[in-house]
């Protein structure tokens, strides 16, 4: 196996300031100190418990500066201020964001505004000195929403200079992170900040590196952030990075589980011993989380919203109290591993940290004494050498070993420790076992096991792990130790998994509907090791009613499927979606509940190409609109519905062999369009949301090659077709018309109303469709409304509507309902 040794002798990092030492390299971004002083010195005394000695908040501009010329820190900031002080608690502070008081509530750009703003920066240097050393200018500038309208890097610099400044002249020894980027693949914008003086008007370079889902290593983010500071190496002396916001969310669409958010977290603090240049990261968020288990800024944290611990907590708090007084001696590179060796000289013992990149990786220790295991979850145990020996099978989750004496540590044992489930499979149905195998070397053929899982929901029986019956869903990792007989502490440590999945799948699929009936089809499938028995219900929604809810399943074989149609009745409109819920009550005990939203919503097609010219009147009168508006499909924004005149919108669909074709008779009150490019999702218009291959892959909560998000937005007032997922960029093959002064003459429906009718196509050959008449794909469309151009929100849009009444479709999948394509002909007419 190829590997890399690097040791380090001795390393001098060259601090950026002349007054004092780095910081810690494990630092905290909070949301606290502007708020309530419970919840701060709730979040502070968790976060001190962690051992986090540093976090980043922050002290808006606006709030210090109410009255024009008249600046003062308010109480409450310096009362939890204090309190984080009395606790050992350094504060990075945030100087930002705009104040209406100037330029509009735009980004300061004018004399006046830089001046006042760069007032604001001496005034909070100068109030807490002795209090707050280090401070960043700005938050994220390269991003629209956050410096409005529009990011603008020379301008920014010009603030970073005055900004850096001032805060030297309030305080000479305090410290200024700038640039503070959004990602770290737009150097050229760090480059037009550093022509407009900025390079000389920072110490620390500050950036944020996301890439979730991914792992920092995966995504190469230390090693591009070394490419950056080299590069900028040549304006003078290199800057120090700081990472003063990097996390992976936890939420239900699109997010990561919480046990790959402690992977994830835990790398990246042990990657600094690695990157040293990288002098501290601040994990965004602690939290607690939001109510919103759907969007991602509500699922950051640390810790839940109920302030117990996430994984990543338990991860925390293990590496600093076992690595806060640690240097690095050396790192073994491997090509699916890293082995950190590290040295805590006042404790005097050695610590290793192992890491698989994927999958899992081997390692053979020869060591003649114990050494200390300690998971990332806070577990420790004693592992004593057996035959000179120790063994460990790392995952992803990082490990730490500690011990007295160096061990020596072999990256390519001949010997290793695998676990063979029966079936070739690690699949484990809830209350059920399956049968392992375990490779053990012959001395320790006789080796007694214990296994301790991530959320207990595993146990060993003899040769069988069993998950039981209150086991999570999903993937459930664990450490099995291995014991030789006669020994008192094992002698290997062996991480593995296992997928608990329910015992039964249930599978709702919309029929096509018909002039006199509508049908879904039920399928049941067996995903246990046994026959399953039972009785399942299902509960039908307001005002319809099934022909049959009430199955019996009998001895249903492994493997096997039950299908049944159901007819569904129901005086809804056709663009009604419809909540399927359930219960299977199985024998063995094992309850299984289940709901999934259908619809049975046409697109006709059209036995002619469509004039794309803003005027509806050619369209098939027979189609039917998705509406739009109204509380009900109210799933993001910050301004309330003002009622049908402030949104609504009627969307019509329909197709040829070549077009699909969108009419959209959109009534506002207001048109508003002030952004462009990728963040034209904030503009009146409507996103469009396509699943091709529906029945392939209609379980998966994310986007893959068959998904497609479109949206038919105005432009600073033109009209365009732009695609998020597969283009990104605008769709230059599709066609779209704006009319801004529609009649009901244009109309499908045959109202007036104030507003706009955009009509307009996408390629069949751009979505990889072959339409025909039965074919079924997964569809939604949500519609925004901007009455305010001057206000472009950094995270979600001023109102957004969707008509699955789902959040997210422009990551989820699982949010969509269905399009039937159908024949002209088979549409009942009156």
């Amino acid at each position: 196996m190829k590997k890399i040794l690097i040791r380090f002798v001795l390393f001098l990092c060259v601090a950026s300031v002349a007054w004092g030492a780095a910081p810690t390299r494990f630092s905290m971004q909070m949301h606290s100190l502007t708020g309530d002083f419970e919840k701060h010195k709730k979040c502070v005394d968790l976060i001190r418990a962690a051992g986090i000695r540093q976090g980043r908040d922050e002290c808006f501009w606006h709030v210090v500066e109410k009255e024009k010329g008249v600046y003062r820190i308010p109480e409450n900031i310096l009362k939890n201020l204090d309190y984080s002080i009395s606790q050992g608690l350094d504060t990075l502070i945030i100087l930002n964001y705009a104040n209406m008081l100037y330029d509009g509530g735009m980004a300061p750009t004018s004399p006046e505004a830089v001046r006042a703003f760069g007032q604001y920066c001496y005034t909070m240097a100068r109030e807490l000195k002795g209090k707050v050393k280090y401070f960043e200018v700005w938050n994220e500038p390269n991003a629209d929403g956050f410096w409005k309208p529009k990011a603008d890097p020379a301008a920014y610099g010009v603030l970073l200079k005055e900004a850096y400044r001032r805060i030297k002249e309030g305080n000479p020894e305090a410290v200024v992170c700038g640039v503070s980027l959004s990602g770290i693949e737009n150097v050229s914008f760090i480059e037009k900040v550093i022509d407009a003086g900025g390079y000389d008007s920072m110490d620390i370079l500050s950036l944020h590196p996301y890439c979730t889902p991914r792992t920092p290593e995966d995504a190469r983010i230390f090693e591009r952030m070394g490419d950056i500071r080299d590069k900028l190496g040549k304006y003078g002396m290199k800057k120090n990075i700081w990472v003063t916001e990097v996390g992976w969310p936890t939420n239900l669409s699109g997010g990561v589980t919480e046990y790959h958010q402690a992977v994830c977290i835990s790398r990246a603090y042990l990657n600094t011993f690695i990157y040293p240049f990288v002098q501290t990261v601040f994990i965004y968020w602690f939290g607690p989380d939001g109510p919103d288990a759907e969007w991602a800024e509500d699922r950051f944290g640390m810790i839940h919203q109920d302030w117990s611990p996430k994984p990543a907590y338990l991860a925390t708090k293990t590496l600093v109290a076992a690595l806060k007084d640690a240097e690095t001696s050396s790192t073994i590179k491997g090509e699916n591993f890293f082995l950190l060796h590290l040295r805590d000289a006042r404790a005097d013992k050695n610590i290793y940290a192992f890491w698989a990149l994927k999958g899992y990786a081997d390692f053979e220790g020869k060591c003649s004494a114990s050494c200390e295991m300690l998971g990332m979850d806070g577990s420790k145990r004693l592992l004593a050498p057996w035959e000179g020996f120790v063994y460990i099978r790392a995952g992803e989750m990082p490990i730490l070993i500690a011990s007295k004496e160096p061990i020596d540590w072999n990256t390519s044992p001949t010997r290793k420790f695998t676990i063979d489930f029966e079936g070739k499979t690690n699949f484990i149905p809830r209350g059920q076992s399956r049968p392992f195998h375990l490779k053990l070397p012959a001395s320790l053929s006789n080796s007694s096991l214990e296994i301790a899982s991530e959320k207990n929901g595993l146990s060993i029986e003899g040769n069988r792990i069993k998950a039981g019956l209150n086991a999570q869903i999903g993937v459930e990792h664990f450490a099995m130790f291995t014991m030789p007989s006669g020994g008192k502490n094992p002698c290997a440590l062996i991480m593995d998994e296992a997928i608990i999945s329910e015992p039964l799948a249930v599978e709702i699929k919309p029929m096509p509907p018909t002039k006199v009936a509508k049908f879904f089809q039920m399928t049941l499938r067996n995903l246990s090791l046994e026959n399953l028995s039972g009785i399942l219900t299902l509960t039908p929604p307001d005002n319809v009613t099934f022909g049959n809810n009430i199955f019996e399943i009998k001895s249903l074989k492994p493997n096997g499927a039950f299908v049944e149609n159901v007819e569904i009745t129901s005086d809804n409109p056709s663009d009604m979606i419809y909540q399927i819920k359930g219960l299977a009550r199985l024998n063995g005990g094992a309850d299984v509940e289940f709901q999934q939203i259908i619809s049975f919503y046409e697109c006709i097609q059209t036995l002619r190409p469509l004039a794309i010219d803003g005027d509806l009147s050619d369209w098939n009168k027979d189609a039917e609109p998705i509406r739009l508006g109204g509380n009900e499909q109210y799933v993001a924004g910050y301004v309330p519905w003002g009622g049908e005149e402030d949104f609504s919108a009627r969307v019509y669909t329909c197709w040829d062999e070549d077009w699909f074709y969108i009419g959209l008779e959109f009534q506002d009150d207001i048109l508003s369009s002030p952004c462009a490019g990728f963040t034209v999702y904030n503009n009146d218009g409507i996103e469009i949301y396509f699943d091709t291959e529906h029945d392939e892959d209609r379980d998966e909560a994310h986007y893959s090659a068959d998904d497609h998000q479109y949206g038919f937005h105005l432009e600073q007032g033109k009209p365009v077709v732009y695609s998020w997922s597969q283009l990104k960029g605008y769709s230059k093959d599709s066609r779209i018309a704006f009319n801004p002064a529609p009649q009901p003459c244009h109309t499908i429906s045959g109202k007036a109303f104030k507003g706009m009718i955009l009509e307009g196509c996408i390629p069949m050959k751009e979505l990889n469709i072959q339409p025909y008449d039965g074919l079924l794909i997964g569809f939604n469309v949500s519609g925004t409304d901007d009455d305010d151009p001057r206000t472009v929100h950094p995270f979600f849009q001023e109102s957004q509507f969707s008509w699955t009444r789902r959040k997210n479709s422009w990551q989820n999948p699982q949010t969509f309902g269905d399009l039937h394509f159908t024949d002209s002909a088979k549409i009942p007419r009156p």
